[in-house]
């Protein structure tokens, strides 16, 4: 398939905690596309919006001199 082997044993034991079985069945075809819509970047805007209040919360915590 492509994957790799690590990842597709998280995906494998996230799917048995969330639906036994039949979630591990599904759990990695889901991971497959929810990687390759990362890999696409349909993820970016919202990447970057979290990188941004990140960084403005990192901000707010320094002190002032």
């Amino acid at each position: 398939m492509g994957l790799n082997p690590l990842f597709t044993l998280v995906l494998l034991y996230i799917g048995y905690k969330i639906g036994s079985v039949l979630g591990m069945i599904f759990a990695v075809p889901v991971g497959m596309i929810v990687l390759n819509l990362y890999n696409a970047g349909a993820f970016d805007y919202i990447l970057d919006d979290v990188f941004i209040l990140a960084d403005r919360l990192v901000k707010l915590r320094e002190p002032e001199l």
